[in-house]
């Protein structure tokens, strides 16, 4: 089943069976949570979905050499799923509400890929989809730097495609994506 898939039955609210999960959802507060139980293995898990929207912005430039490092790449399809496009997307958010909503994924699980040397900073991942008007959602991931100072409401993605050119977005649009994590 896919990921798209999994996504539209949880926007509905509904209860469904999926392979190999079976879930109940509920959505409270711009947040969607999923118990899902893995099929077979009797195991539980808890999902939550977080929807944020930021307005599209110009970064420094710098992601499109991270992200063609050999060692960043295989990172990325390893643990990510994704062979990203060059570079990445940022996404500045301006409300409250979406403000929250990006601390809260930040306090949550993250897949951290680890560089190959001590002295450049691990990566703080986030498993997302990108909404688009008349397409399938754009699977992504959000590529947080763990560093000092780095700005509390700028969100970087990665995708398998050129964002900006799939969306036919610039500067200053609304982009919605929808944060997945997960505990056991």
């Amino acid at each position: 089943m896919s990921y798209t898939r999994k996504m539209r039955s949880l926007r509905a609210g509904s209860i469904s069976v999926l392979q190999p999960f079976a879930s109940r959802s509920v959505a409270v507060g711009g947040q969607i949570d999923r118990l899902a139980a893995i099929a077979g293995t009797g195991s539980l898990i808890q999902m939550t979905i977080t929807t944020i929207t930021g307005k599209l912005a110009t970064g420094l430039g710098k992601a499109t050499g991270f992200t063609e490092l050999d060692w960043a790449k295989a990172a990325f399809i390893d643990r990510l799923g994704i062979d990203p496009f060059p570079g990445t997307v940022n996404l500045i958010v301006a409300t409250d509400t979406d403000r929250d909503a990006w601390r809260r994924v930040k306090e949550g699980a993250a897949i951290v890929i680890s560089p190959p040397r001590t002295d450049w900073c691990d990566a703080l991942c986030y498993p997302a989809s990108i909404e688009t008007a008349e397409a399938a959602p754009i699977r992504a991931a959000i590529v947080l730097p763990d560093v000092a100072g780095y700005a509390p409401d700028q969100i970087e993605l990665i995708a398998p495609v050129g964002i900006r050119d799939a969306l036919r977005a610039g500067d200053g649009d609304a982009i919605t994506i929808h944060v997945e994590q997960g505990e056991g």
